[in-house]
């Protein structure tokens, strides 16, 4: 079989087995890369079989040696398990997926890039700032418009985004993504939406529930004034189309305006590094953060964050020393 036949039925297959959106477009992604690669060497109609080790180095010599070691490792993987699978299914009849050389990295992580508390502090400064500063305005119009009312709404809910993404350490599709159902402050639960497509319940802080406290007291007070609130079964509903979730590109315009503020680079996975290593540091078992963040192994949380996890044991052993 054509290549470009069986990447359909690979993408349709990564479907039909329950793999995110986000996933199968990252995998169409790669896969893409590489049939632009044979068309540019006038091999768009090249069988499964007729590939060879020097044409698969070459790939990759071409549009991956520039990376870094894990993007190669990324695009490596996937044409492994797309030639695999069709190696599987019968659409081919040699193993043409061993070509794919692994590559290797030794594990030499330093601590991940965290926010500091001050930093953390100066963030919410900067939010509550801004919406203190908003309501004065709206408070000198007695007539203020639909768009003065939605530039404070959107301050609330930027604040209300930092409090989920700093508290439960979810990815930023997660956090745009959250529905109003899976709010539950009575029993100290969010449901989320996490990789994969799998739903994952994780315990509210009590500075997270007291944010939601807060942003519940915002929207009031925004419909007093006369705010017409959108009705979504989505926490954070897109403005163009209620019935879907703001973007991830909506979450990451907002950490460029952070970075400005901090002088210093700001985005949602920062959020994710802080709370994991501030667990670590507190004592968190890894098995429960492996739950909360949405891990599907506890074994992938160890190997992320080796070195926050060691750096704590050595702070335990060392004070065990006795002359």
């Amino acid at each position: 079989m054509k290549i470009k036949q069986a990447r359909i039925l690979f993408l349709q297959n990564l479907s039909d087995i329950g793999r995110s959106p986000n996933t199968i477009k990252s995998y169409d992604t790669d896969l893409d890369q590489f049939l632009f690669f044979l068309n540019k060497h006038q091999l768009s109609e090249i069988q499964i079989d007729d590939l060879t080790y020097p044409l698969i180095s070459q790939f990759f010599h071409e549009h991956t040696s520039h990376l870094a070691i894990s993007s190669q490792k990324r695009k490596r993987t996937v044409l492994k398990r797309f030639l695999k699978f069709c190696y599987q299914k019968k659409l081919c009849n040699t193993k043409v997926w061993e070509l794919v050389d692994v590559v290797y990295q030794k594990n030499s992580q330093g601590p991940k890039e965290v926010l500091s508390s001050d930093e953390i502090q100066k963030i919410f400064e900067i939010l509550n700032q801004d919406i203190e500063r908003k309501i004065q305005d709206l408070n000198q119009n007695f007539a203020p418009t639909q768009r003065e009312l939605h530039q404070l709404y959107v301050l609330f809910r930027n604040r209300l985004l930092i409090y989920i993404l700093l508290f439960t350490g979810c990815r930023a599709y997660e956090a745009v993504s959250i529905q109003k159902g899976n709010v539950k402050l009575t029993t100290n639960t969010l449901g989320i939406i996490a990789k994969g497509n799998k739903y994952n319940e994780v315990p509210i802080h009590i500075q997270l529930k007291y944010a939601f406290f807060e942003y519940e007291n915002g929207i009031q007070l925004l419909q007093q004034a006369g705010y017409q609130c959108i009705d979504s079964p989505w926490l954070f509903p897109s403005i163009k189309n209620p019935q879907n979730h703001i973007s991830t590109r909506t979450l990451y315009d907002f950490m460029l305006e952070l970075s400005t503020h901090l002088h210093r680079k700001i985005h949602a996975h920062l959020f994710r590094h802080t709370f994991a290593s501030y667990s670590i540091a507190s004592g968190m078992n890894i098995r429960t953060l492996a739950s909360i963040i949405s891990h599907a192994n506890p074994s992938i949380t160890l190997s992320i964050y080796t070195h926050e996890i060691n750096a704590k044991q050595k702070q335990e052993e060392i004070q065990k020393l006795v002359f």
